[in-house]
């Protein structure tokens, strides 16, 4: 019996190209970001680790992510409508990153 080696993909992290390419948060960036995945009622999202297809699925686990950590995004937004550079966006949005860095370090834990 053979069996199926899977690639594992890591949540997409928040990159400076991310910051700077121009495109706001998509509904698949979003769910990676927050590893919605992880309560995705999609057996193939959860089975790879990642949303594997339609991202509005998947975001069904949003009402599970702790408000702080949701306001991660809002705070995403405002720095990008305010042309902050990646740099002054971190210091801005420091307090939202940590409660979303603190949610996918919860998810990880929930996997062992």
């Amino acid at each position: 019996m053979r069996t199926r080696m899977r690639t594992i993909v890591p949540p997409t992290p928040l990159t400076e190209a991310r910051y700077r390419d121009g495109s706001h948060a998509s509904p698949h960036w979003i769910a990676e970001l927050y590893c919605l995945w992880r309560m995705c009622p999609r057996t193939a999202c959860r089975r790879a680790r990642r949303c594997r297809g339609d991202a509005c699925a998947c975001q069904t686990g949003l009402a599970l992510v702790p408000p702080e950590a949701l306001d991660f995004i809002a705070a995403y937004e405002q720095a990008r409508e305010e042309a902050l550079s990646y740099d002054e966006m971190l210091v801005v949005c420091a307090e939202e990153l940590a409660a979303l860095e603190k949610w996918r370090g919860q998810v990880e834990l929930s996997l062992a």
